[in-house]
């Protein structure tokens, strides 16, 4: 074969296919492969089933054929049309194989190459089984199709002494599987005639990851091994006219080179494969699914209408990869390379997040930031509602779970014994001037202080947890406009400490509050003496009716027993009797007690939420990272947070590079689109 001339390659390739195909081979080089299946061609099969022999019969480039060695690992052979003939690797392969050097002058070479990077490998000693590495090789030339053919690992049945990885099976069967699930991937499948059809692994794999056979043709290789009349090869002729195994795009029969003839020109390999299928039982199949020349035509055709019928998906994964990466490249901002550009960096998103956390703080919920009802994590990026609920929770618990000691009960008056026994005992333990049966005022604050004494942990914790909530805020905000590496940056070394002086001043406050409570009681609100006369005239009334059901007890329902009544034995069961002084007393106190409870916990809550969550708190997170505060800040500061780092440099123009290419690929695969839409 002459320096680098492959011309049965041109079967491959049509000018309808060479604009469209040299557009998916700029993609593939542009690194995006790993992202999106782009049209290829993989020759898949059973170990020793020939496939390098397919391989080469198809494309006229010679790949390595040994009786004693198989293919190590996948080579993908990346054909491209150019006015220059030429052999590179990609710089994805030169790093995976770094050190591996070597200049292809011909096709001839090509078996060389291989087992060079083997040997680098160092997979050419006994035992060293396979490599998922991949051994990449473009080759342009004015006469190369713009297309990609595999060469695959053969799938193994049974290990020889070349092969004693207990691993190998696992390694070969995943790296074949990755190349055949791929949606774009046109798999040959090659089925040897020399091995039984139903223990080929290979289409047990065909089933799996092509069930319909959409893009599977079938390849029978070694007709030539079966004997004439025999019910294997009437077996296989089944199979190649889909009978058996049937795939949508049918199945081919190839005549490889044997042992005999492994060294005889393409001309002449062809020349013999003719004569074959000219005799026996091949002569009676049709022509079009026999030979190598009828299946270059043939795989160009199925080639061609696979890259068609697969543009709309393709489009629609170069859209959603191009949406991604202008995400991400807008997350990175604007560049920042000196002072000026970082302040400006700073000062364009806090105006932005400004607008955001004010709108946010004041429920006003119409910023793409908040989301729908419907989308994740909407409730926690609506922060005034975040508040307005920690708040009510925080009143509900301070109701039931704010007091010391529960004063009502089943008691004496309607209060609990233990509130009665508590009271009493600080009655007369704090006995000072007054006279029996009544108390000192001052008893009123020191009873107070005791049975509220639990509103300090729950308002420390409701204080703690509505500033974790507020950070939080800030960090969504802020994170949601900003690329990583600023947003980090601003959030230690600015924001934190600004949130924690919020946090500090806003406990001081709370302190400020609880220590109030030390004061002696002080109240000019009437809502307490109306309290403390509700309490008492609901205890009246209901001593009254319980009287009158003593005396005056209902009869049948409606009818009453009438009679004249000692009016002073009702006043005196109205009136009551205690005859323990302390204990009128205590239960008197605590009447007061309760009204002035009920006045100080409504004052008090509204005092944390109003004076401590919203004026310590809330008020303050939008001015946090104003324009303001960044103008305020030292050029030392401005550059420790917004300077862009050498990786958000190089990834910026790895990103404004790629989003070019995609652009710019996208527009032909559209015009591709609708050009096969329109039938012209």
């Amino acid at each position: 074969m002459g320096t680098f001339e492959a011309t049965k390659l041109t079967a491959l390739s049509s000018e309808e296919q060479l604009s469209l195909l040299n557009e998916i081979d700029t993609l593939r080089r542009s690194g995006i492969s790993d992202h999106v299946s782009l049209p290829q061609i993989a020759v898949c099969g059973d170990q020793s089933s020939g496939k390098s022999s397919c391989l080469e019969a198809i494309s006229g480039i010679p790949f390595p054929r040994k009786d004693t060695l198989c293919t190590r690992f996948a080579t993908e052979l990346v054909l491209r049309k150019s006015s220059v003939e030429s052999v590179v690797r990609s710089q994805k392969e030169s790093q995976r194989l770094a050190g591996f050097q070597y200049t292809l002058q011909s096709f001839d070479k090509l078996p060389e190459l291989i087992e060079y990077a083997k040997i680098t490998l160092g997979l050419d000693k006994p035992g060293s089984g396979f490599s998922s590495y991949i051994l990449r090789i473009e080759i342009s030339g004015p006469t190369r199709p713009h297309l990609t053919v595999v060469d695959l690992p053969g799938l193994i049945h049974a290990k020889n002494d070349d092969e004693n990885d207990e691993n190998v099976e696992e390694v070969v069967s995943e790296l074949v599987y990755s190349y055949m699930r791929r949606p774009r991937t046109i798999i040959l499948a090659v089925v040897s005639a020399l091995n039984d059809r139903a223990l080929q692994a290979v289409l047990k794999q065909v089933k799996a990851v092509d069930p319909h056979g959409r893009r599977t043709i079938g390849l029978i290789t070694k007709p030539d091994t079966l004997f004439e009349d025999s019910e294997s090869e009437k077996d296989f002729v089944k199979l190649a006219l889909n009978e058996v195994t049937q795939l949508r795009l049918g199945w081919h029969v190839l005549r490889n080179r044997d042992f005999n003839t492994k060294h005889v020109t393409s001309v002449e390999r062809d020349r013999i494969e003719e004569e074959f299928f000219s005799q026996g039982i091949w002569k009676t199949l049709p022509r079009g699914i026999l030979g190598v020349a009828q299946l270059r035509g043939r795989l160009s055709r199925v080639l061609l209408d696979h890259i068609k019928s697969g543009l709309p998906a393709l489009i629609r994964e170069i859209q959603n990869i191009l949406h991604e990466s202008q995400q991400a490249l807008t997350k990175l901002g604007d560049r920042r390379g000196n002072a000026e550009q970082q302040r400006l960096y700073l000062l364009k998103y806090s105006q932005q997040f400004t607008n955001i956390c004010r709108a946010s703080c004041d429920g006003i919920y119409e910023d793409n930031f908040f989301g729908d009802i419907a989308s994740e994590g909407f409730k926690t990026r609506r922060f005034r509602a975040v508040v307005q609920n920690l708040n009510l929770a925080f009143a509900e618990i301070v109701r039931l779970n704010g007091q010391h000691i529960n004063l009502r009960g089943n008691g004496l008056e309607g209060k609990s014994d233990e509130a009665i026994s508590w009271v009493r005992d600080m009655l007369i333990s704090s006995r000072g001037r007054e006279l029996p049966g009544t108390f000192s005022p001052m008893l009123i604050g020191d009873l107070f202080r005791v049975q509220s004494k639990p509103w300090e942990i729950i308002s420390k914790i409701h204080l703690q947890d509505i500033w974790t909530k507020a950070r939080g805020h800030l960090e969504d905000i802020l994170s949601s406009l900003m690329d990583l590496e600023a947003y980090m940056a601003l959030r230690m070394l600015y924001v934190d400490p600004l949130m924690e002086k919020l946090l500090k001043k806003a406990t001081n406050e709370m302190d400020r509050l609880f220590h109030d409570r030390h004061r002696h009681a002080i109240t000019y609100n009437h809502y307490f003496t109306e309290t403390v006369q509700e309490i008492s005239d609901a205890r009246d009334q209901k001593r009254l009716l319980e009287a009158l059901e003593k005396v005056f007890p209902l009869d049948d329902y409606a009818q009453t027993r009438t009679g004249p009544k000692d009016l002073s034995t009702i006043c005196s069961m109205v009136s009551g009797s205690i005859p323990d002084m302390d204990t009128r007393a205590s239960i008197e106190l605590l009447d007061h007690l309760e009204a002035f409870y009920k006045v100080a916990v409504k004052t008090f809550v509204d005092n944390v939420s109003v004076q401590i969550i919203e004026a310590s708190i809330v008020d303050s997170l939008a001015d946090i990272f104003s324009p303001l505060a960044v103008a305020q800040m030292t050029s030392e500061l401005v550059s420790q947070i917004a300077a862009e780092s050498q990786e958000n440099q190089t990834q910026r123009e790895r990103l404004e590079k790629k989003i070019h290419i995609l652009e710019e690929d996208l527009k032909i695969c559209k015009w591709h689109a609708s050009r096969y839409a329109s039938g012209t």
